[in-house]
């Protein structure tokens, strides 16, 4: 398994390729290696957490804690799954939407970024919204810490910190070697994507039967 510090080395080794020389400018591979990570894990949506927040009477949007989520799959309210909605949908359902009066929550929407709006507005405090979905990583501090995903995709976040650094400067040559490295990068994404998809939902596999074909006869010497 690949870690924080070999991560960081990993990173300085594949900018080098791309024409650094080691030096200048210098780079903060701490930040850079935990930058790629977040992109990483924005791309594949492999990091999926879940957290608890708390209702407040009459109170109908929450602002999530970060780090951001890129999509919310499941909410529920006192272990009730909420149904998603949007704003265009609860307008058909009521026009007064906005001001209808607090009562029992049964939808959810997202109207901004790490915004969580219940529907209806919740009438009573201190009941539980469990939230799930997926978000950025969580940075790497010691240097023993590793990605949470496969070590077959390790690469990909140092090959990512190396062009984060290197793209504001590099030519010539350089500029090749960092297309290479979005490339393979953009790779291990999809692979990482398909592997994840397969894992969480299994693979559907269905056998389609072809339409019996009607024959065709040509009229030889009077029969079919």
């Amino acid at each position: 398994m690949t870690n924080f510090v070999s991560l960081r080395q990993r990173a300085s080794y594949l900018a080098m390729q791309s024409g650094w020389d080691g030096v200048n400018p210098q780079p903060d591979w701490f930040a850079l290696v935990n930058q790629a990570l977040g992109d990483f894990s924005w791309d594949t949506e492999y990091n999926q957490e879940e957290l608890t927040i708390t209702s407040v009477a009459n109170q109908a949007s929450y602002l999530l804690p970060t780090p951001y989520f890129k999509t919310i799959k499941d909410v529920a309210y006192n272990t009730l799954l909420l149904a998603k909605s949007s704003e265009a949908d609860e307008r058909k359902i009521d026009p007064l939407w906005v001001i209808r009066p607090a009562g029992t929550p049964a939808r959810y929407l997202i109207p901004g970024p790490n915004v969580l709006r219940i529907i209806d507005i919740p009438s009573t405090s201190g009941d539980t919204i469990d939230v799930r979905g997926t978000r950025f990583a969580p940075a790497l501090v010691n240097d023993t810490d590793a990605p949470g995903f496969p070590d077959t995709w390790h690469e990909a976040v140092a090959l990512r910190a190396a062009v984060l650094h290197c793209e504001p400067f590099v030519s010539g040559d350089g500029v090749t070697k960092l297309e290479l490295f979005r490339e393979q990068y953009a790779g291990m994404v999809k692979a990482c994507k398909t592997y994840l998809a397969e894992d969480r939902y299994g693979s559907l596999q269905r056998t389609v039967s072809s339409p019996l074909r009607r024959r065709s006869y040509l009229r030889l010497s009077g029969r079919y």
